[in-house]
């Protein structure tokens, strides 16, 4: 049994949030004291995702996988 289309392989867009316009650009990750943070690359002020720093949560990985993942797919190639 196959699993079913996920939102990105249908190619709906990415939104940024509020505004609903699609994102464009690839996604980045950046870090501040307290998080990380999956960020359109040509603005990082405009975040998509925070994963809080925690000693018992691997944000860095999350944030690094997300974003790869994403653009990975946006690509149309496998992550």
């Amino acid at each position: 049994m196959s699993a079913a289309p996920r939102p990105a392989q249908l190619g709906v867009p990415l939104l940024r949030g509020g505004s609903g316009t699609p994102v464009d650009g690839r996604l980045a990750v950046v870090e501040d004291e307290e998080a990380y943070a999956v960020v359109i690359d040509d603005d990082v002020e405009d975040w998509l995702v925070r994963f809080g720093k925690d000693p018992e949560f691997p944000a860095r990985a999350w944030a690094d996988n997300m974003a790869g993942v994403l653009n990975a797919r946006r690509e149309g190639v496998a992550p």
